[in-house]
């Protein structure tokens, strides 16, 4: 995809999360059944926070990043590996 739609001086790149806190999450979360179920997917045996998300999206907003292309960056707790 980055290939057909880039040019040289844009990249593209993708940021791919597991379960993050949301207002209808933290709803269901309050269920204690659901927050379990939810926790044991999780290798780090927590949902995500919004504000964990922010330091990726920076890093791939910036100069920093400038040799990254075409990449599915996961921020999941782990949830890939398991």
């Amino acid at each position: 995809v980055s290939k057909l739609v880039m040019s040289k001086s844009s990249n593209i790149s993708l940021l791919k999360t597991s379960i993050v806190s949301a207002n209808i999450l933290l709803l269901l979360s309050t269920v204690k059944s659901f927050k379990e179920r939810l926790e044991n997917i999780i290798p780090l045996g927590r949902m995500g926070n919004p504000n964990e998300l922010i330091g990726t999206i920076q890093y791939l907003s910036s100069d920093a990043s400038s040799y990254i292309n075409g990449q599915i960056i996961n921020v999941d707790g782990g949830t890939v590996f398991s």
